[in-house]
């Protein structure tokens, strides 16, 4: 299940309802994944509190590049972006006029301090900022997950352009109508599925997703039964085979409960 207008409702948190259900499905001794955009950093401490007491739980960040299993506490499976592409791409943004972030050791670092929107990333996962010269000397070996940051108009503008440039090496993915998440080439929230799936031994015909935007599809096509929130976006609805009640109330608890529980 996704996070951000799935899981979490309007005020940012898991409802109590939802909450219960999960758990009651949990102890059924079905298995939970939560699979999102957000880095590792910025959603930890939901998976953390979702799975607090279980005998499973999955954290799945960055659209499937960082999958962390919370009961051993390891990572599972990892997938990055080459140090090389990622200063390579620093150049390209900035070169059209598209600022930057990333995430580090629980930080949102940034090389200008009115890099476009970081206050909204910053107020939404609670990460402190840190101003650095230059981003390039953090990349290390490799990221899970590179931020594009500009205006709508700018974005939509040079979106195709990042992607024809680098073609088959990274995968860029409209999170919001103002950020590119990038993320590596042939990584998406499906194929995070599947690698789960495989991880605990069960086969897609036997999953349940739940997503509500458009870098959820592959997530709601690969499961057995994809269900899009009545808050999702069209084109996810056109994909699935439910659509439930929305993150506000309490749809991922309504579906289980009729679908899971009570069938």
């Amino acid at each position: 299940m996704d996070l951000d207008g799935t899981l979490l409702n309007s005020n940012n948190e898991i409802s109590k309802e939802t909450k219960k259900v999960i758990y009651e499905v949990m102890n059924k001794g079905h298995k939970m994944a939560i699979i999102t955009g957000r880095d590792y950093y910025s959603s930890i401490h939901v998976a953390r509190e979702l799975f607090k007491g279980s005998t499973s739980g999955i954290l799945s960040s960055s659209n499937g590049a960082h999958v962390f299993d919370l009961c051993s506490n390891k990572v599972i499976y990892e997938h990055k972006i080459n140090s090389d592409v990622l200063k390579d791409l620093m150049d390209f943004s900035k070169s059209i006029g598209i600022d930057y972030m990333l995430y580090k050791d629980n930080k949102i670092m940034i090389e200008k301090i009115d890099t476009y929107d970081v206050d909204l990333i910053h107020q939404k996962n609670k990460i402190e900022v840190l101003l650095v010269k230059d981003l390039k000397d953090w990349v290390g070996d490799g990221l899970n997950k590179i931020i594009l940051s500009a205006n709508p108009e700018k974005i939509i503008g040079n979106y195709e352009k990042i992607k024809e440039k680098y073609n088959k090496i990274i995968n860029p993915v409209r999170s919001m109508p103002q950020f590119i998440d990038c993320i590596p080439y042939g990584i998406n929230k499906g194929v995070s599925m599947g690698e789960i799936g495989r991880y605990y031994g069960i086969g897609m015909e036997d999953t349940i997703s739940f997503g509500d935007g458009d870098n959820d599809i592959e997530m709601i096509v690969k499961a057995g039964c994809g269900v899009s929130m009545k808050n999702g976006s069209l084109n996810l609805k056109k994909m699935a085979d439910f659509i439930c009640l929305t993150n506000d109330n309490d749809g991922i608890a309504d579906f289980l409960e009729n679908y899971v529980i009570n069938s």
